[in-house]
């Protein structure tokens, strides 16, 4: 949606153009870069609510509780990480901070 909005934006501030060329020109470019929005959505029923997924979650959370399991939060599959913080729980605030290029978002992006 914020890609269609910015492509409005886009047309809006284009109302100085005249010509017929630059006017179809801009046409063009919009027609383009809808149908790239297009292309680039998700399909309707592969996303769900976040709620249900927080559902799903705190289920499996509650399993682990029981179960006597030391990582209580959302499992960073690293083991060493877990132990230290029993995974990252609501209302924590987790920096990671380094020197550059130290994998940092090598980390952050790692399943």
């Amino acid at each position: 949606m914020r890609n269609l909005v910015r492509i409005g934006q886009d047309l809006a501030s284009m109302g100085h153009i005249r010509g017929r060329e630059e006017i179809r020109e801009a046409i063009n470019q919009a027609e383009r870069r809808i149908s790239e929005v297009t292309n680039s959505t998700v399909e309707e029923g592969t996303l769900s609510p976040l709620s249900d997924a927080l559902l799903r979650y705190t289920g499996n959370l509650e399993e682990k509780y029981v179960a006597g399991s030391p990582i209580v939060g959302i499992p960073s599959g690293f083991q060493d990480l877990d132990h230290m913080l029993t995974g990252f729980k609501k209302q924590e605030l987790i920096i990671l901070a380094a020197r550059p290029s130290m994998g940092k978002t090598a980390l952050a992006i790692d399943e």
